[in-house]
């Protein structure tokens, strides 16, 4: 079963990378709080790649209205990229889901990045309904990230048996 609390995304490292973290400067948070605030910037995540490294990966509308000031804060540990949704579109999506939540049953609706670098919504939640479903087709495919608990495909492809095969036999003769 994929868990909602562990759902991390794969940052891949860069071809200078830096195993300190980037600093935390009071300016830096002013005008990147103004800039999510604003919508100019939809997300912002300090993330260590797979290497270990320390990457600032931030997803803008307009990544070009942002990236000069960005890379004169962090220099190479930053990674703007072109949002497919905007802050708006998040904030809509989390209404929806908030309005809907006794009826939809949800259990967790949390704020994440996907492994582009993305903001994206993951919502936990017992299982798929119509509604839902419904719902979810009229999102921009990849911003919300639905993790339910049962699920009406349990094939290879969803369900991975981990389990070990048991012998009365000899060692080895399963």
């Amino acid at each position: 079963m994929r868990d909602i609390f562990d759902s991390q995304p794969e940052i891949p490292p860069t071809d200078d990378p830096i195993f300190s973290r980037p600093p935390r400067l009071p300016q830096h948070e002013a005008w990147e709080r103004e800039l999510l605030s604003t919508g100019a910037l939809t997300s912002r995540k300090v993330l260590r790649a797979s290497d270990g490294s320390w990457r600032v990966i931030v997803s803008a509308p307009d990544p070009d209205a942002v990236t000069d000031k960005l890379l004169a804060a962090y220099g190479p540990q930053v990674s703007v990229l072109a949002s497919r949704w905007s802050a708006g579109d998040l904030r809509t999506a989390r209404a929806d889901l908030l309005a809907h939540l006794d009826e939809w049953r949800l259990i967790a609706l949390l704020d994440g990045t996907n492994s582009a670098g993305e903001a994206i919504v993951r919502v936990s939640l017992p299982a798929l309904s119509n509604d839902v479903h419904a719902w979810s087709e009229g999102l921009p495919p990849g911003m919300v990230e639905l993790f339910p608990f049962i699920s009406d495909d349990t094939g290879p492809a969803v369900f991975t048996d981990l389990s070990t095969p048991f012998s009365h036999g000899p060692s080895g003769a399963a």
